[in-house]
């Protein structure tokens, strides 16, 4: 984990899907909602799902509901190139 950390601005996605799969639970408040959320993934109608597709299909689950791959900076820091106009000054020139 420490060193998808460190590559997270080259990997941002791998990275937190790395982290996703790779965390160690610390409290048992996760484990039980991981469970109850798989109870509902495996059910006596999907009873058949592999162990690798139920793992795919929650862990897609997991990924959508918190959007990864969507731009959720976690410093909240402007990009570089970003001087917050929204490129009003290249609409303006472009008309």
């Amino acid at each position: 984990l420490i060193w998808w950390n460190s590559y997270k601005k080259n990997f941002p996605i791998l990275s937190a899907m790395a982290k996703d799969h790779l965390a160690i639970q610390a409290t048992s408040v996760s484990c039980e909602q991981a469970f109850s959320i798989a109870g509902l993934t495996i059910s006596k109608v999907r009873n058949r799902l592999n162990p690798e597709t139920a793992c795919a299909l929650l862990c897609l689950k997991s990924w959508i509901t918190e959007k990864i791959g969507e731009d959720n900076n976690e410093d909240d820091q402007p990009d570089s190139d970003d001087d917050g106009d929204d490129g009003e000054k290249e609409n303006e020139t472009n008309e």
